[in-house]
């Protein structure tokens, strides 16, 4: 019986000494721990481990207002159009198939959307719209400014390119035929109230906005009032690149905040001039992302001038400015018009 007592006893002993060692064990393992914790620099992240940033290069150029059906489009041009994400260019009534066939040049070479709406956009009537919907619909060009309905109207979808989306709209100021009560919607004429809405709205869906814009400039060197003005209405409602014509003339370009806008670029094409001069623009956008916001950044703008080249047969390539005689005041002239407004704007540099 004091056998077992003892027994007992030292295993009460063993267990209470078993017990003491593990806890200081733990007791030793927690502080060496925590000074080593404590010692150990912690890493800060940083903003910078979730940056991430996408490009794309935008193209725009002038007004396409020609039927001669006898042009090309130089190789340097070609290629141009061809290195940007995103080409944009103007063109006039498309109701004819000569019209239509100048377009097929256009299309052919890249152009990946085209703006309808100018002051002859009516000309021919709502059969003449149709008609010309009826050609776009068939080619692979976004086209903004004309509609066969209200419903198309007021479709304004995103596209994107490489992770950067856009929304493409194209406006004109006046119509030479102006539209019927029940044929508003044939034609996106420009409004103080709705297409800004229309802006405010592209902008809340996407990255960028690219409006054309085709107003009445009384000034072929220099934008009205009511052009800096409807400009400054339109940077403010989101849009990001304006590229802009004012009967056909050359204005400088210049930004508004945030907003490159290019008043007037001419023409590229036209069946009114011996020679037609017009300007071809570019700018480079970035797309930054950190975490969970982003931020878009325009940069690296550039211009350029383009004309109608013809050969002793009369056929028309057009091309990028190479110092025609011709032309050589006029293109002297047009470089101080450029820089009027803004003379960090670098013209050359695109082909």
């Amino acid at each position: 019986m004091k056998k077992n007592s003892l027994i007992q006893m030292l295993l009460v002993l063993f267990s209470g000494a078993l017990i003491v060692m593990v806890s200081v064990g733990l007791t030793m393992h927690t502080l060496s721990k925590n000074l080593e914790e404590k010692n150990t620099p912690k890493r800060v992240e940083s903003a910078l481990d979730y940056d991430s940033s996408s490009v794309i290069q935008i193209f725009g150029t002038g007004m396409v207002n020609s039927t001669n059906e006898d042009i090309s489009i130089s190789q340097e041009l070609d290629e141009a159009i061809s290195n940007y994400n995103v080409s944009v260019y103007h063109q006039k009534n498309t109701n004819t198939i000569e019209a239509q066939n100048v377009a097929d040049i256009f299309v052919d070479a890249g152009f990946t959307a085209v703006g309808l709406a100018n002051n002859e956009s009516n000309d021919a009537g709502k059969d003449g719209i149709k008609s010309a919907m009826k050609y776009w619909n068939n080619k692979n060009i976004l086209t903004e400014g004309i509609n066969t309905s209200t419903d198309k109207q007021n479709i304004h979808r995103p596209f994107e390119e490489n992770g950067i989306s856009i929304v493409y709209l194209s406006f004109t100021e006046s119509l030479n035929q102006p539209l019927g009560e029940q044929e508003q919607y044939l034609v996106n004429i420009y409004d103080d109230e709705k297409s800004l809405e229309i802006v405010e709205e592209a902008r809340r869906n996407a990255d960028v906005v690219i409006v054309s814009m085709y107003w009445e400039g009384t000034n072929k060197e220099y934008p009205s009032e009511r052009q800096k003005e409807i400009a400054q209405r339109l940077a403010d409602s989101g849009a990001s690149i304006i590229f802009g014509n004012a009967n056909n003339s050359i204005q400088p370009i210049e930004w508004i905040d945030d907003t490159l806008v290019f008043y007037s670029m001419g023409n590229v094409l036209t069946s009114e001039d011996d020679y037609a001069l017009g300007l071809v623009g570019t700018v480079t956008i970035t797309k930054h992302t950190v975490y969970d916001k982003t931020r878009i950044e325009l940069t690296n703008p550039k211009v350029d001038c383009v004309y109608e080249k013809k050969d002793d047969d009369g056929h028309i390539t057009v091309s990028f400015y190479d110092n025609n005689i011709e032309l050589a005041a006029t293109y002297a002239d047009l470089i101080e018009v450029l820089h009027r407004m803004d003379d960090s704007i670098r013209i050359g540099g695109i082909q």
